[in-house]
């Protein structure tokens, strides 16, 4: 495939060596599968004037091709865009999360979780802002929209049996935690009497458990404060 993106440390874009400092290729390999790999691909045009579109391949690729996107939204509205009008579905990856205007939370995917995709992204002919979260859980044949704006960190536990977000640029003391890929969302206060800045949720390791832990710092101060979150016991529900 012809045009991916890729980004070096000797770019001419002064703005882009601020925020970068290390060279990638815009590609994902979907863990825990063989052969599914996710790219970044640049339009045709001039330098600087290119939009990013998203291809994916399931045989180690050999054909790469559109993301389709998924038929309604997280509110059961049609986003009437379809493969045969050239319209599809774009992922956020390393470029995304490092770009000024966005910081958009990157792709993820987990061996302990085979087949189950996590993205931000946009549906059209290229990726845009005001980007939503969609959910693959078949390794990128089909996707949902799970979440709208605004930005959000997200993750997964117990093998994928349970799915959590965490608003991101905006004071919050609420997590928002789904059963059923995303289907439904419930919400579990992790502070009472204050609210952070949210800058990362983090899983226990191997994505075993429903422990998380969120990370972030109070208004107007720098330092860091840890929560650390068994969600099966502070909402009382057990593992499904």
């Amino acid at each position: 495939m012809e045009r991916v993106l890729y980004f070096s440390q000797n770019t001419t874009s002064a703005w882009l060596r601020r925020n970068i400092d290390f060279s990638f290729v815009d590609l994902h390999k979907v863990m825990g599968l063989r052969g599914v790999y996710i790219a970044s691909q640049l339009t045709p045009g001039q330098v600087g004037h290119r939009h990013i579109m998203t291809q994916i391949t399931f045989n180690k690729g050999g054909l790469w091709q559109p993301v389709a996107a998924p038929e309604l939204d997280n509110n059961g509205k049609p986003l009437n865009c379809s493969l045969a009008n050239r319209c599809s579905l774009h992922l956020s990856q390393k470029f995304g999360q490092y770009y000024p205007r966005d910081h958009y939370s990157p792709i993820k995917s987990w061996s302990e979780a085979p087949g189950i995709i996590m993205a931000t992204g946009t549906y059209g002919t290229n990726l845009r802002l005001n980007a939503g979260i969609f959910l693959s859980s078949d390794a990128g044949m089909s996707w949902h929209m799970i979440l709208q704006r605004p930005f959000w960190w997200y993750n997964l536990g117990d093998h994928g049996g349970v799915f959590i977000a965490v608003p991101r640029n905006s004071l919050t003391n609420l997590i928002y935690y789904s059963w059923n890929e995303g289907e439904t969302w419930l919400t579990y206060k992790f502070l009472n009497n204050s609210r952070l800045y949210v800058y990362g949720l983090l899983t226990e390791p191997g994505e075993q458990s429903a422990e998380f832990t969120i990370y972030g710092s109070y208004s107007g101060t720098h330092k860091w404060v840890v929560v650390q979150i068994k969600l099966e016991e502070g909402i009382g529900q057990s593992l499904p």
